[in-house]
């Protein structure tokens, strides 16, 4: 997208958020210290999905693999820990995106959605995307160090009607993740390694997240949104489905499309990179993000905030940026 058909208003600043697979044990719960409003908010989430949330975050158990559990428990400590950054600065925040289930995050922090619908929303995916994953079980692979067309077209050459294999995550340069039924990833695996692929992980994931397979969540899903509140973003998001900023008058096919579209990730920190971009925030658990942008776009500084003993290093590095 040429950088006059999107301007982030001078701003230098993007925050994102992870998807599942970055969950562990006590995410987010270091930011609570009594404060009422935090606990507050795990309430909501804890009634508008039924989990009891904060035992299974403080647990880390089996439950917070499951893929029921993990969408609402992710989302939670990403909210936590964004809220708890807010309570100290007003980021000049010039874009939000979030992986996967974390564009849910995105939609919390440009206020498309209050914290009640947010986890209501995130409540009905897991339901869907658990469901179609025991209706059609699939895999996923990494397939890292192949061009991305030539993945695009293995997928192709093996898909047959009842056997489907598709590019679930363009990663960065280099890196992407098929989705399908098992079969399929399997043998558009072993033709990747042949193609010069250095490497193909099996990933070890509950359903053939991103794919065709996940059409009945779709179905199941796309109605619901009907009987939601939405509104305006006060800041631009990023759509995993199109890699564009969000249009409003196409949230809800976008929210509906990317439960079986790729996330365009690689695209996405492109776009960043061409609207002026400098520093990306990463809020959440893990660092996988971080390091997907900067084999995507070196030039850009990323910063990880995931615990609360990593303010200082944080404050430092906005202070930086002139960012505070």
């Amino acid at each position: 997208m040429e950088q006059h058909k999107c301007n982030f208003s001078n701003k230098k600043l993007a925050i994102v958020f992870p998807g599942q697979g970055a969950q562990c044990k006590g995410m987010g719960l270091d930011v609570l210290n009594d404060n009422p409003l935090f606990h507050q908010m795990i309430e909501i989430a804890e009634a508008k999905t039924g989990l009891p949330l904060e035992e299974v975050i403080t647990q880390g158990d089996e439950r917070l693999h499951q893929t029921r559990f993990t969408q609402p428990s992710l989302l939670l400590a990403i909210i936590l820990l964004y809220e708890d950054l807010l309570k100290n600065y007003a980021l000049p925040t010039a874009v939000f995106a979030g992986f996967s289930l974390g564009e849910y995050a995105a939609l919390y922090a440009s206020g498309v959605v209050d914290i009640a619908v947010a986890f209501s929303l995130i409540n009905e995916r897991a339901c869907a995307t658990q469901r179609a994953s025991e209706q059609e079980p699939g895999s996923m692979a990494a397939v890292l160090a192949l061009d991305n067309y030539k993945v695009e077209e293995i997928c192709h050459r093996v898909t047959s009607y009842n056997n489907i294999v598709t590019i679930a995550n363009y990663n960065c340069p280099g890196q992407t993740v098929i989705s399908g039924h098992k079969d399929a990833v399997a043998e558009a695996g072993k033709l990747c390694l042949e193609s010069g692929a250095r490497r193909v992980m099996p990933l070890q994931v509950s359903g053939a997240f991103h794919s065709p397979l996940m059409h009945r969540a779709r179905l199941e899903f796309e109605p619901l949104l009907n009987a939601f509140n939405f509104y305006e973003p006060h800041t631009p998001i990023i759509m995993n489905a199109t890699a564009k900023p969000l249009q409003f008058d196409q949230l809800k096919r976008n929210m509906a499309e990317q439960l079986e579209a790729p996330v365009r990730w690689e695209q996405t920190i492109n776009l960043f990179k061409e609207t002026g971009i400098q520093c990306v925030l990463e809020i959440g658990p893990g660092t996988v993000l971080a390091g997907l942008v900067r084999k995507t776009a070196p030039d850009i500084d990323v910063f990880s905030y995931n615990k609360t003993a990593d303010f200082e290093l944080l404050k430092g590095w906005l202070k930086n940026h002139e960012l505070i």
